[in-house]
């Protein structure tokens, strides 16, 4: 019995000392991004504007710098096997004027985030018969 917790603690210990380490790995700060054309996070609308864009652990805070409009989502990490070489923002455009927000590259890593498709998003894809994909650059 006295093993056994000697156990659990130990695995407790390892797992919260690696956590702070993990997450400074995933979180390059906060990024600004100018999106010139309305667009959607999960479900909800966001217009055209200037955003902040910050990592709290495996979430994702986008909010407007100028507005009320923010969405606190999780983002799962992308592997690409090479080094990304710019900051960008990737939206999934449907038709010709449809935009979801799904993916985060920061320049230097070999891994982006990627944001779940809304049950909107999966709604618009059914729908649609055009899809392409729209970058936005990202700023400190």
């Amino acid at each position: 019995m006295k093993s056994r917790i000697a156990l659990a603690i130990a695995l407790l210990f390892l797992a919260v000392a690696f956590v702070p380490t993990l997450t400074a790995q995933q979180d390059p700060g906060i990024r600004k991004a100018s999106i010139p054309f309305s667009f959607y996070v999960e479900n909800h609308p966001f217009p055209a504007g200037d955003y902040q864009i910050s990592w709290l652990g495996t979430r994702m805070l986008i909010k407007s710098t100028k507005g009320p409009q923010q969405a606190l989502v999780i983002a799962n990490r992308v592997e690409t096997g090479k080094a990304n070489q710019r900051n960008v923002l990737r939206f999934n455009t449907y038709g010709s004027s449809v935009y979801y927000l799904s993916q985060i590259w920061i320049a230097g890593n070999d891994f982006g985030q990627e944001l779940l498709k809304s049950s909107g998003e999966v709604e618009m894809a059914r729908k649609s018969s055009t899809r392409s994909y729209a970058m936005v650059g990202l700023g400190k």
